[in-house]
């Protein structure tokens, strides 16, 4: 019986590609966020004034990362067979 047709693989490993890009972009922006914490790389005078800038990289990680998810996911469920073969 074949369980996964290979287009469900391939939906399959998009997802899993995507979220390995998220989970890598949220890495780089928690390391990015604890350099912005140190009171040496401030940007302001008081912890108010202190915004973390927002990066293109990061941005393009998200998107395409999520993207990436949501392909997998459609590619993934729109291959499903419902038909039942119970005998």
């Amino acid at each position: 019986m074949n369980w996964l047709t290979s287009l469900q693989v391939w939906g399959l490993s998009l997802y899993i590609v995507g979220s390995l890009v998220l989970t890598m972009c949220s890495k780089m922006e928690h390391a990015q966020d604890a350099h912005f914490r140190d009171p040496r790389n401030r940007m302001g005078k008081r912890p108010g004034e202190v915004k973390k800038p927002k990066t293109f990289r990061g941005t393009v990680m998200t998107f395409f990362g999520l993207g990436l998810c949501v392909i997998g996911s459609v590619l993934f469920f729109m291959n499903i067979d419902m038909s039942l073969n119970i005998k």
